[in-house]
């Protein structure tokens, strides 16, 4: 689900994650309410265009950001916005996907009071996912993020400091189950 809140617009320019002085340190007190033991996703929630999206999957393997169609759908965004996309995506198991398109929309990690924001490029998928986006390298570069999935936190960089983004557990759990059946549904032999 995506809530849609603040302005409609995306004019404007992005702000680019400056560098700190600061170390960028994860600590025991940064696992706050984690359940243990566990090696669930880090599954956050972010704001993209003009509404905060929910189910956004932290992947460090993933070579691009994709965004399903049913959030695209829910954002308000038409096809119109979409541009050609160059070229199939591979999973790891070989299998192919064509993207719908691509698009660039602004993303804004972290709270209004420490936050970074980036214009990402999404491909566009047309598909069963309990995600609403998996954001891959490029926009993890673009942010400077650093993840540690074992306190399912992110960090980055702010001219004052750190900014933070706790991930969801419950909600990752959640996610992972509906995987799980939608795995099952899809299953071949």
């Amino acid at each position: 689900h995506v809530h849609l809140t603040g302005r409609g617009d995306q004019e404007g320019s992005a702000k680019k994650a400056r560098m700190t002085s600061e170390e960028i340190v994860f600590t025991k007190e940064d696992e706050g309410e984690v359940k243990f033991p566990h090696n669930d996703a880090l599954v956050i929630k972010a704001r993209i265009s003009n509404a905060e999206v929910l189910r956004i999957m932290i992947d460090t393997g993933s070579s691009v950001n994709v965004m399903y169609k049913d959030c695209y759908d829910q954002l308000g965004l038409g096809a119109n916005q979409l541009k050609p996309s160059p070229e199939p995506l591979y999973g790891f198991t070989g299998d192919a996907v064509i993207p719908i398109g691509q698009v660039r929309l602004p993303l804004s990690i972290g709270d209004p009071a420490r936050q970074a924001t980036t214009l990402a490029d999404f491909l566009m998928v047309n598909g069963a996912s309990a995600y609403n986006v998996v954001l891959g390298r490029p926009a993890m570069n673009n942010l400077d993020m650093v993840v540690s999935t074992k306190a399912l936190m992110i960090k980055f960089p702010m001219t004052s400091g750190v900014g933070t983004v706790r991930g969801e557990q419950y909600t990752a759990r959640r996610c992972y189950v509906k995987v799980v059946k939608i795995g099952v549904t899809y299953k071949r032999i």
